[in-house]
């Protein structure tokens, strides 16, 4: 079972798992607009680099500020009720390495 959302892969696509299908057209919309940011800022490979080269220093705080920077992409090209629809009723309220929680994101992207 595919259980999550949607993610990005190093080769520059998006994969949908069983999840998605869950979301109303809004959030879906947003959650790929989200993972777009993800491939315009080249945070996979950004992620993949540091690990190759040992630097896991700060990791998850870059993971986590990949987050912030992927839903201000979605937020800035018009998806931002999709997006908190979405923080609202499916993001994970626990903290999680390299995650900021569904209360933090909706905190940054309503600033």
């Amino acid at each position: 079972m595919r259980n999550f959302y949607a993610r990005t892969t190093p080769w520059g696509t998006i994969q949908v798992g069983d999840l998605f299908w869950k979301l109303s057209a809004a959030e879906r919309s947003a959650v790929m607009v989200h993972e777009r940011g993800h491939l315009r800022y080249r945070h996979v490979l950004k992620r993949i680099w540091r690990l190759v080269t040992f630097r896991w220093r700060g990791f998850y705080a870059m993971c986590e500020q990949q987050e912030f920077e992927a839903d201000q992409f979605a937020v800035d090209r018009g998806f931002q009720r999709g997006l908190e629809s979405f923080l609202l009723r499916h993001a994970s309220r626990v903290k999680s390495p390299g995650y900021p929680t569904a209360a933090q994101r909706l905190e940054a992207i309503r600033e």
